[in-house]
């Protein structure tokens, strides 16, 4: 129950945005799969078993977009999101700081065309990987499916 506390709060402040209109704008909450940097085995592009539930709620607008993971009840902010296309984005960029001066960065690539998944690598600086999946809350399961790669890997 807390965790959709959370999600709603996180919601409700990205929603309202002074500056923002309905036309430059999308707000989605995504509930997603994380396996953590350095638990991906080499080649694998898709969610592991061992992978962790979190849950997103990601801003797009025409400027300043945002977006917050929420990884085990702690919220974490992402920072200088890159997005390619208009909502819902072709795909989008980000870091973030997972503990004090342990950032990671993010690439995710819309995977359906009404934006309701998205998935894509992780990675630090020692370049240990990590895989992301976030899909839609509406009608999502919490189970990952067998081959969620990319497009060009053979799916």
């Amino acid at each position: 129950m807390k965790k959709y506390a959370v999600a709603a709060a996180l919601a409700l402040m990205f929603v309202w945005t002074p500056k923002a209109s309905a036309q430059d704008m999308t707000v989605a909450t995504y509930k997603g799969m994380w396996t953590p940097i350095g638990q991906l085995p080499a080649g694998v592009r898709h969610v592991t078993k061992s992978a962790q539930e979190v849950s997103v709620v990601l801003q797009v607008q025409t400027k300043n977009p945002q977006g917050q993971l929420v990884l085990g009840g702690e919220q974490i902010q992402w920072k200088n999101i890159v997005t390619t296309g208009t909502p819902p984005v072709d795909n989008f960029s980000f870091g973030m700081e997972l503990r004090p001066d342990y950032w990671v960065s993010c690439t995710l690539a819309k995977r359906e065309a009404d934006g309701s998944r998205y998935s894509g690598l992780c990675w630090d600086e020692a370049h240990r990987e990590g895989w992301m999946q976030l899909t839609r809350r509406a009608g999502a399961t919490n189970e990952p499916e067998s081959q969620q790669g990319r497009p060009d890997e053979g799916r």
